[in-house]
């Protein structure tokens, strides 16, 4: 018996039908809605979605305390957003490296001295620490990149 000449048992045909149209159904919506690619966000909303608060545990006082995140996003232009600002007081900077690029950072007191290094490899390509910064302003660069810029303006209480 060749199989051109298998006829499947009716439930079976049956089972494959439904399950075929429920697929192509279910695809079709996916499709027909625009969300296959995830979400995508205009600079202005980007600035928007920029801070999040994050709940964190105070050890100090064994209870939880929340602090903003401000979100600086390496793209093939540089650093978005380009400015921060932001009231004195504790806050984590966080800095995602989508395109997993080996980047060697720096968060220096504008005009003085470096504050931090901060090293991004392709295993670890995001970072992330709390600061507390006095007011004034601050500049975020990455070494291989004199143009890309991030200026971080802390203002006092």
């Amino acid at each position: 018996m060749s199989i051109r000449n298998y006829k499947f048992p009716l439930r079976r045909r049956v089972l494959i039908v439904f399950l075929t149209g429920g697929f192509l159904s279910l695809s079709l919506i996916a499709f027909a809605s625009g969300n296959l690619g995830g979400p995508n966000f205009t600079p202005d909303e980007m600035r928007a979605e920029n801070r999040a608060s994050i709940a964190l545990p105070d050890q100090r006082q064994n209870r939880t305390r929340s602090l903003e995140t401000e979100f600086v996003v390496v793209t093939d232009r540089g650093f978005e957003p380009t400015a921060i600002t932001r009231p004195q007081g504790e806050f984590i900077l966080m800095i995602e490296n989508p395109n997993r690029q080996q980047l060697n950072f720096s968060l220096s007191r504008e005009g003085g001295p470096r504050l931090q290094q901060i090293r991004a490899s392709r295993e670890e390509p995001n970072w992330n620490e709390i600061q507390d910064l006095s007011p004034g302003r601050y500049v975020l660069t990455e070494q291989s990149h004199p143009g890309w810029m991030c200026l971080i303006t802390i203002t006092a209480r």
